[in-house]
C-alpha cells in the first residue's frame, strides 16, 4: 500500500521509537530526528538495523528517499533528505491545486499578489 507522502500512515502502522515516541507521518519523523539523543537515534540506526529506512520504504514506498535515508551518516542527513522531499511533494500540490482553480480565480490571485509586491 502506497501512501501519499504528505499523510499519515495507518495507525496499525506507527513508528514507535525506543522511548515511545509515536511517529505517524515523516513530519513526525524529521521533527523527532532533530531532537532525539544519539543513543536512541544509534538504536533505530546502526550498520545491523535501519528502521526509518524500512519504515519509510514499506509505508511510502518512495524509492529515493529509502535510498537517501539507507545511504545517510546521520540524523542530520535523515532530516535533510526529508525536508527536501516534503518540499517537493507540497511544491507538487501547490501547484496541482493552482491548475485545479478557474482562469478569474487564477486572475484574482494574481492581482492580489502583485499588490503585494
Amino acid at each position: 500500500m502506497k501512501l501519499n507522502i504528505l499523510g499519515d500512515v495507518p495507525d496499525e502502522n506507527i513508528f514507535k521509537v525506543c522511548d515511545g515516541t509515536v511517529l505517524k507521518n515523516l513530519s513526525d519523523l524529521r521533527r523527532a530526528l532533530r531532537k532525539m539523543p544519539e543513543d536512541k537515534f544509534r538504536y533505530h540506526f546502526s550498520r545491523e538495523r535501519n528502521d526509518f529506512f524500512a519504515w519509510v520504504r514499506d509505508m511510502y514506498q518512495d524509492k529515493e528517499l529509502a535510498s537517501q535515508i539507507h545511504n545517510a551518516k546521520s540524523s542530520s542527513e535523515i532530516v535533510a533528505a526529508i525536508s527536501r522531499r516534503l518540499n517537493k511533494a507540497r511544491k507538487k500540490r501547490d501547484l496541482t491545486e493552482i491548475d485545479q482553480l478557474s482562469q478569474s480565480s487564477k486572475q484574482e490571485i494574481l492581482q492580489q499578489l502583485g499588490e503585494l509586491r
